[in-house]
């Protein structure tokens, strides 16, 4: 299972379209860098464009993917659908 390193949001203000955020994970001991920007959100629904980077034991890129998300929450904010195209990135 991963394990989440540590998370920030790295745009200034209030969460919402335009928000970037930075995610570092570890998983049996190969480490993932995620970028993350919200690209849409209406009414219940937010589309989340990502980019996951593997990296091996020296630091250097072994892949990356592009991702888009499309996810949909209910009235307290619990996601009751989620949908995930990716393809590999550049670099990877």
């Amino acid at each position: 299972m991963s394990a989440l390193q540590s998370s920030e949001q790295v745009s200034e203000g209030p969460p919402g379209v335009g928000t970037t955020f930075q995610d570092v994970f570890e998983d049996h001991g190969q480490r993932f860098e995620i970028e993350s920007e919200i690209l849409a959100i209406e009414a219940a629904r937010a589309v989340v464009n990502r980019r996951i980077t593997y990296r091996g034991d020296d630091g250097a890129v072994e892949s990356r993917w592009d991702t888009c998300w499309v996810v949909d929450f209910d009235a307290d904010g619990r996601c009751v659908e989620y949908r995930e195209w990716y393809v590999e990135g550049p670099g990877g």
